[in-house]
């Protein structure tokens, strides 16, 4: 049981700077022609972001979403390892609700990475399930307000935030993909497997982009929610394979901004 009594109370900005993916994919996903109007979606099933009740049907204008706090409290404390479990740390739920703030997308997933240098397979990067799995996802650009309460200096645990080198990680993976890309010569040459080649290269130079633009301030930087990949998702994984997730745009998942953090006064009793 958590001890609240030295707990310090406070308030915080988080704006996100990537789309958020959370989504309790276990429990509940909706289905074309059942849950949804085929005019509505492009989708045959969409996986929901979290969410208050329970809904028969999908429809976006009805439903109550939350970030979970469990979810933002393992982002801020992502580089502690064992630690995290023994801290009195206590964050509320976001509350996002009926918002115009999130959206239905598809993602782009990398394939065909791990084969060996023999395979005539080209690598690439391409919607995941064809694209006809939609996930709803909290939009880049949204500023939202949360609690927590700590029986500490917040900025300990901000320091300690392993963001940036994960982030690093996945930027030493995606320059190795780019090496060991074999050339379209490797393939029995054709136009198709160059325009494939430089396409590829591509993708992987812009997703690198952005987390090398997104972790240039690492103090302030958490990784939330799925589709991060797994060397973003764990510590000292530097020599890890796995997919990389996108948007169809090439933009990676999960990357938020601590924008304020401040202790406020807090007079009522924490129960």
């Amino acid at each position: 049981m958590k001890n609240f009594k030295n707990m310090k109370k406070y308030k915080y900005n988080l704006k996100t700077l990537s789309p958020i993916i959370l989504s309790p994919r276990s429990s509940k996903a909706f289905y074309r022609f059942l849950d949804y109007e085929e005019k509505d979606y492009e989708y045959n099933i969409i996986y929901p972001f979290y969410q208050y009740g329970e809904y028969d049907t999908f429809d976006a204008k009805t439903i109550n979403r939350y970030i979970p706090g469990s979810s933002i409290k393992g982002a801020l404390t992502s580089g502690l390892n064992d630690e995290r479990n023994s801290l009195d740390f206590f964050i509320d739920d976001i509350l996002i609700g009926k918002s115009n703030y999130l959206e239905v997308i598809s993602l782009n997933k990398s394939q065909y990475f791990n084969l060996s240098e023999n395979s005539n397979v080209i690598p690439k990067i391409k919607p995941f399930f064809d694209g006809t799995v939609g996930f709803e996802s909290l939009k880049a650009g949204i500023e939202l307000e949360g609690e927590l309460r700590f029986a500490g200096d917040i900025s300990e645990i901000l320091n300690k935030n392993s963001a940036k080198d994960r982030c690093q990680n996945d930027i030493i993976r995606l320059e190795k993909y780019k090496e060991n890309i074999k050339k379209p010569k490797d393939y029995n040459s054709n136009k198709d497997s160059q325009e494939a080649y430089d396409t590829l290269i591509s993708q992987i130079s812009e997703i690198k982009k952005y987390i090398e633009l997104f972790c240039e301030d690492n103090s302030d930087i958490i990784l939330l929610g799925g589709y991060k990949g797994l060397v973003r998702s764990l510590n000292n994984s530097k020599d890890l394979e796995g997919a990389i997730f996108a948007t169809a745009n090439n933009v990676p998942f999960g990357f938020v901004k601590i924008v304020k953090i401040e202790e406020v006064n807090d007079n009522e009793k924490c129960i």
